[in-house]
């Protein structure tokens, strides 16, 4: 079992097509998934009720004491993966204390 969070401050970098794509890639290797949209605008969940292919689970968690319990259901899936809010607050704590991975998207500038 592996949770892993797709975290950046800032909207707007992929945060959601990351999550969903991750999902859907260890799907196809025969892993079960679990997708948490902690992001209240809800983006994650919107795309996945409109898609097709409903190959891994997922549910919303955008309040800070949801993840309180959160160890006590993941178990049962082979990767869970948290796409984040892009705001900074007290859920964010409660995430990165639960996940085994941080992957950090950024958008090149300039100065890349």
């Amino acid at each position: 079992m592996s949770v892993i969070a797709i975290i950046n401050a800032k909207g707007g970098v992929g945060k959601t097509t990351i999550t969903s794509n991750l999902a859907e890639c260890f799907c196809s290797y025969g892993h079960s998934v679990l997708a948490i949209d902690a992001d209240t605008q809800g983006s994650l969940k919107s795309w996945y009720s409109i898609g097709k292919d409903k190959s891994f689970e997922i549910i919303a968690m955008d309040t800070p004491k949801m993840f309180d319990r959160m160890p006590s259901f993941i178990k049962s899936y082979d990767f869970t993966i948290i796409d984040c809010s892009p705001r900074i607050e007290s859920l964010m704590g409660k995430v990165i204390k639960n996940i085994d991975i941080a992957v950090i998207p950024i958008l090149p500038c300039g100065y890349d």
